[in-house]
């Protein structure tokens, strides 16, 4: 089995391989809405942690909208710094940009006055995942660091069908995820 850098530098290019093979349009539609089986193994009132995707990450706006939508409780990561663990606050309207500020890695936030809080399911990216629901990031460890500490929260991965491997090589603190969510199938861990 490759080395963990060598898996993520091979998944970087399955999952951009994937996303430059959908047409924007297409792309956008992949994920327009959970599927209504994964609704309903949520718990009705949960507030749920989303991240603000990047270029070929599987896209989350859509589901955030839906859950809003709803009446969910929505949130985001933050950090102070890229070296700090992650915390989630508040993500008061995704329709609404104004609320959000730059982070220390490239993305949006909410602001430093935004309610911390503990979702009750967050939605997490991810280089390469298993059926198994296994997850191999970027390799900061910000994701696996806060559900070690938040095991009861649900954790769903979102992936492009591609970004599914067999195996992934795995250390002792990679947290596993409890769904897997493409845009043709769901994994459920077990």
């Amino acid at each position: 089995m490759d080395t963990k850098d060598a898996t993520r530098n091979r998944m970087r290019q399955i999952r951009r391989a994937e996303f430059e093979s959908h047409d924007e349009g297409t792309a956008a539609l992949r994920f327009l809405r959970p599927p209504e089986v994964l609704v309903k193994k949520l718990p009705k009132d949960a507030s749920i942690g989303f991240y603000r995707s990047r270029t070929t990450e599987a896209p989350t706006i859509r589901y955030a909208e839906f859950f809003h939508e709803r009446g969910h409780k929505l949130a985001l990561p933050w950090a102070a710094h890229a070296r700090d663990g992650i915390t989630f606050r508040e993500w008061k309207d995704p329709f609404d940009e104004d609320e959000l500020e730059k982070d220390p890695f490239g993305g949006v936030q909410p602001t430093s006055d935004a309610a911390e809080m503990i979702p009750d399911v967050i939605f997490v990216p991810g280089l390469g995942f298993t059926a198994n629901c296994d997850r191999i990031g970027r390799g900061g460890g910000h994701y696996d660091r806060w559900l070690a500490k938040n095991r009861d929260t649900i954790a769903i991965g979102m992936a492009w069908d591609a970004q599914v491997v067999e195996s992934l090589p795995l250390d002792e603190h990679d947290q596993h995820l409890d769904f897997v969510v493409t845009p043709t199938k769901i994994y459920e861990r077990g």
